[in-house]
């Protein structure tokens, strides 16, 4: 799911032509002992930082949710406005959360439930009447060289370039 913040990064913080230069994340096996033996972490923290010095975090707890803060300065920023995800559902074993893609889709916060639909309007009314889309080929492969990037980043524990 973290491609889907890096989407909502570049959306809030290169919207005026700005781009990611940066990125850096540290990660740790805490929780979720189901997942334990897989080359994974169920808590983590990016950092990513644009050519322009805006900076945008993404942090993930089993017991906290997702946390998505950009800092100021983004042309799309609304001050001090966190995109949150709530902790997965409890499930199983006391205490012991329930991996998110094992959620019901009903249980999507509300926020990505809205978001989705509105995407779909968006594509079928172009598919219907026409038009230009919103987003384009090039929008998806910078969120996926952004999502390549956590992967080397933690192994390396170091920054990596975009």
């Amino acid at each position: 799911m973290l491609i889907h913040d890096f989407e909502v990064f570049r959306w809030m913080l290169c919207g005026d032509g700005d781009a990611a230069e940066s990125l850096h994340t540290i990660g740790s096996m805490l929780v979720d002992s189901e997942i334990a033996g897989v080359p994974d972490v169920d808590s983590r923290v990016v950092t990513v930082r644009t050519r322009r010095g805006r900076l945008g975090s993404d942090q993930r707890q089993p017991a906290r949710g997702i946390r998505l803060r950009p800092a100021r300065g983004g042309p799309r920023f609304a001050r001090d406005a966190p995109v949150r995800q709530p902790p997965p559902e409890r499930g199983g074993a006391v205490g012991r959360a329930r991996h998110p893609c094992r959620q019901p889709r009903a249980q999507l916060p509300a926020g990505y439930r809205d978001a989705y639909r509105l995407e779909v309007s968006h594509f079928l009314e172009v598919l219907r009447i026409g038009g230009a889309f919103r987003t384009s080929i090039s929008d998806g492969v910078e969120a996926q060289r952004l999502a390549d990037a956590p992967a080397l980043s933690h192994e390396t524990e170091q920054a990596v370039a975009i």
